[in-house]
């Protein structure tokens, strides 16, 4: 097992609440054997990444959508600015649209406004619970309403202003069908490889880390929902030998399990 399949296995355990007697290496594969309430489970680790080569797949498409993102940031920065000058504030937006679709550039003021006008306004109605989700946006907020599923608010990391990295990590764009399919399909194949005999139970585990490309969506709920879409890849993972299949984001930490031919959030 790889130094960081192994800090991959560790933090996953914690994170997941699962406390084995012991860790041992795999025959690769699995890349681990763990003890855990008297079974044996094989844990095949493997990291996602949005960019693997997958039917339909544009390598461009990521990059043109954070250069327009990047415009529109600047935009929302500075109305938030104007409106919230004494707060120090993270705000994360998850679009709705296909491919995030973003509005156009003579629509970018009028998208900011409504997103700073939204904050302003959950903000003085609980002004020290600043961490939230705002699912629901008023009326007469079109924009908003059509291009956005949810604002989160945290504190930001800066106390001077607020944050310059409102962060929209293109999270839809990521997690695609055809991008986890390539992840899963040789794991699944390797089902086949001796070492996984004897094995209690046999588990993979799919890390969604820090980098830009292995983000996907923030918001729990939209993951289930599109995991929970994805009838191809469900298929493959439910005609599979894998007792259970994870996935760890760690970006807005959280653990997704497919059991039972459904996906849920652990």
């Amino acid at each position: 097992m790889r130094k960081s399949e192994e800090q991959y296995l560790k933090r996953f355990l914690k994170s997941a609440g699962y406390n084995p007697e012991r860790i041992d290496d795999g025959a690769d594969p699995p890349d681990a054997v763990i003890s855990l309430n008297g079974k044996r489970i094989g844990m095949e680790i493997t990291e996602f990444y949005s960019d693997a080569p997958h039917k339909g797949s544009k390598g461009s498409e990521r990059q043109a959508k954070q250069k327009e993102w990047r415009n529109l940031q600047s935009e929302i920065n500075n109305e938030l600015r104007r409106k919230l000058p004494s707060y120090s504030l993270f705000v994360l937006l998850t679009f709705k649209k296909p491919n995030n679709e973003l509005p156009s550039r003579n629509q970018y003021r009028r998208f900011a406004e409504e997103i700073a006008e939204t904050v302003k306004k959950e903000i003085a109605e609980n002004p020290k619970e600043i961490r939230r989700e705002i699912h629901s946006f008023p009326p007469e907020f079109s924009l908003i309403q059509s291009y956005l599923h949810c604002i989160k608010l945290r504190k930001s990391c800066r106390e001077d202003s607020i944050c310059d990295s409102i962060s929209h990590r293109w999270g839809s764009i990521g997690m695609n069908q055809g991008a986890l399919i390539s992840t899963v399909e040789p794991k699944i194949e390797s089902l086949n490889k001796a070492g996984w005999t004897g094995l209690s139970e046999k588990w993979l585990l799919i890390i969604s880390g820090h980098e830009l490309a292995q983000q996907i969506d923030p918001c729990d709920e939209l993951v289930e929902t599109k995991l929970n879409s994805y009838s191809e890849l469900n298929q493959k993972l439910a005609g599979s030998k894998f007792d259970k299949v994870f996935i760890h984001r760690y970006n807005f930490p959280a653990i997704f399990i497919f059991e039972n031919n459904q996906w849920r959030k652990v």
